[in-house]
């Protein structure tokens, strides 16, 4: 059995480290004020965690969104198999079954979308739930943990994002499930504002519990890619600017190609802008970027499609290449291996930082002046993904990167 999601996922066997984004709009419903059914969300998967970012419509996010996502046969056909009551918000939300009363907003779901977990929250945080099918039993609902939503507290924010790591979750590799988003209230009064489903004629009269069976729903998949082949992506220099040049081949349907500029390695901004030309035949880019700062630049693409965006791999060029240079290797075990060229004597700070910006260790570092290697001993051994390594002292600045397998 998976260890969970974003719920239940049925994963591939090498990891992918381009972020895929996908935004999907709300079914423009308003029952509750339109803050979902006339809202957005996007799903991101970037690499080594996965974004739930909702974006409110009109209305104020006062109620709960519950995400049903189904990855694999086996799931639940009705929301009706849960008969446990419990006074907590996010369960109340996926059972549709208020604590108080005993009234039901049963959900019904069709033969090609049946549900193997949840992720429910709203303005003040979130749960992560499985649905486990128990022979003589019946269906049993499992609390996975909870999680934090930036910003929280607030019910006026123009998004909500939820992120979480995959290796929290037990999973890695590309994600693709189908899911149904419902808005529903604390006392499982039932909006018809939703993700995927149009909640057509749904009767949001009597304290909206009428039952509802879903006839639509959406895909989300990072493993199927944008129509469009990378082909290869580099930086030089030239003179005292970057050249930054990429080439495609089966190249449709893209809008547009942004490169993104990067100081750390983590934090990006676009510098440019470019049409796509959608050729059927192999077509080239490039951009020059005259404005790049001396020491290291991360560069990356954001390929723009309809719906869909994705980022490519990251290329780093050192502009001051030759005077100084910190290299960062990491192979396995527990051992970092640092190659400091050129590095004035001080006291060095090393921080290890994941992908998501997240700080993995700190190490400190008393350095001599002297070009040499040196081997740092990590706390654990890292998970896969990519890391970004920082030397830092009171007046210097330096990134490194390494990638584990």
């Amino acid at each position: 059995m998976k260890k969970f999601l974003p719920v239940a996922i049925l994963l591939l066997s090498t990891v992918s480290y381009s972020q895929v984004s996908t935004t999907f709009p709300g079914n423009g419903k308003n029952s509750f004020g339109g803050a979902v059914g006339q809202g957005s969300l996007k799903i991101t998967d970037k690499g080594d965690s996965v974004s739930f970012a909702l974006t409110r419509g009109p209305g104020l996010f006062d109620s709960v969104i519950v995400f049903y996502l189904d990855a694999e046969a086996g799931g639940i056909s009705s929301t009706s198999g849960f008969t446990t009551k419990k006074n907590d918000p996010y369960y109340t939300a996926v059972t549709g079954l208020d604590s108080a009363t005993g009234n039901r907003a049963v959900l019904n779901f069709p033969a090609d979308f049946q549900p193997d977990g949840a992720i429910a929250f709203d303005k003040n945080g979130g749960k992560f739930f499985l649905f486990i099918q128990v022979p003589f039993l019946g269906t049993l609902i499992q609390e996975l943990g909870t999680f934090k939503v930036i910003p929280s507290g607030t019910n006026s924010a123009p998004t909500y994002t939820q992120s979480t790591a995959k290796s929290d979750l037990g999973i890695s590799g590309p994600l693709n499930f189908k899911f149904v988003g419902s808005y529903i209230g604390a006392r499982a009064l039932r909006s018809n504002e939703a993700f995927g489903d149009p909640f057509d004629n749904y009767l949001t009269t009597t304290l909206s519990y009428a039952p509802y069976t879903i006839k639509n729903y959406f895909t989300f998949s990072s493993a199927s890619a944008l129509p469009v082949k990378l082909v290869d992506f580099k930086a030089a220099k030239e003179r005292d600017n970057v050249s930054i040049n990429w080439s495609v081949a089966e190249e449709s349907n893209i809008e547009a190609y942004e490169v993104q500029r990067s100081a750390n390695g983590i934090n990006f901004t676009t510098i440019e802008k470019v049409k796509a030309k959608n050729s059927s035949a192999a077509t080239s880019y490039s951009v020059k970027d005259l404005l790049a700062k001396g020491g290291i630049n991360y560069y990356r693409l954001l390929i723009v499609g309809k719906d869909k965006s994705e980022i490519s791999k990251i290329v780093s060029l050192n502009i001051n290449a030759g005077k100084n240079s910190f290299v960062a290797n990491y192979k396995s075990g527990k051992i970092l291996n640092v190659r400091l060229n050129g590095i004035s004597a001080g006291t060095y700070r090393i921080s290890v930082i994941s992908s998501n910006g997240q700080l993995v260790q700190t190490i400190g570092l008393q350095h001599d002046g002297t070009d040499q290697n040196k081997q740092l001993v990590l706390k654990a051994d890292l998970a896969k993904g990519i890391y970004r390594v920082a030397l830092q002292s009171e007046t210097e600045n330096y990134i490194g990167s390494i990638m584990v397998e």
